[in-house]
């Protein structure tokens, strides 16, 4: 058996908090889920981490839901919430198995209408990067995580089933707003014709 290093979550690193005194020296805490505070934990210890990215995921994966559970598809929902078009476009090629390098993100973009300079690639990656569904290889290509896959592509491309149940929660979530009678006229709005819409889809989809 390999030998094993139990290590906290939060280390409080004596290369950085030595010469520090409270209360400055509580924010002194590595945080193993950062890859330059990975890479400080092993210099402490006298070591030298060769990936810090592959070790901050496995540290991640330790504390994640099981892959395409309930619990792992509304991490993947709440991540995706804050990604909107052009970066979605990106996902959608990465989706169909495409590793991606900077340039090829460009010529994504640029394929689908949105700005395509250096400046404006850059900012879809980082925000992609910041969901953290990425990966990259040693020639820096992206692509998405294998075990968030599966939950990605149904939250881009969901079934018609999926979008009946996600309007039966939106429903649901409205209704229990409704604590001083019954808004006729607020559910019209704000359901009816959403319903309507998936009638339709349903209906040319058979």
């Amino acid at each position: 058996m390999e030998p094993r290093l139990p290590t906290p979550a939060g280390y409080c690193g004596w290369a950085r908090s030595r010469h520090c005194h409270y209360p400055l020296k509580a924010a002194q805490i590595l945080d193993l889920e950062q890859p330059d505070d990975a890479a400080q934990l092993f210099r402490d210890l006298g070591a030298e981490l060769e990936s810090p990215e592959a070790f901050c995921r496995t540290v991640r994966a330790t504390v994640l839901p099981p892959p395409g559970s309930p619990a792992d598809l509304q991490r993947v929902r709440d991540a995706l919430a804050q990604v909107h078009e052009p970066p979605r476009a990106v996902l959608r090629r990465m989706l169909a198995g495409d590793s991606l390098a900077f340039d090829d993100m460009r010529a994504v973009l640029e394929s689908s209408g949105f700005p395509a300079d250096g400046h404006s690639v850059q900012l879809v990656l980082d925000v992609l990067r910041k969901t953290d569904l990425l990966q990259a290889d040693d020639d820096q290509r992206w692509t998405l995580r294998l075990d968030v896959k599966d939950s990605v592509r149904r939250c881009l491309n969901p079934s018609l089933a999926l979008k009946f149940q996600s309007l039966a929660e939106q429903m649901r979530a409205w209704a229990r707003t409704q604590t001083s009678g019954f808004d006729g006229n607020g559910w019209h709005q704000r359901r009816v014709r959403c319903f309507l819409r998936f009638r339709i889809v349903s209906e040319i989809s058979r």
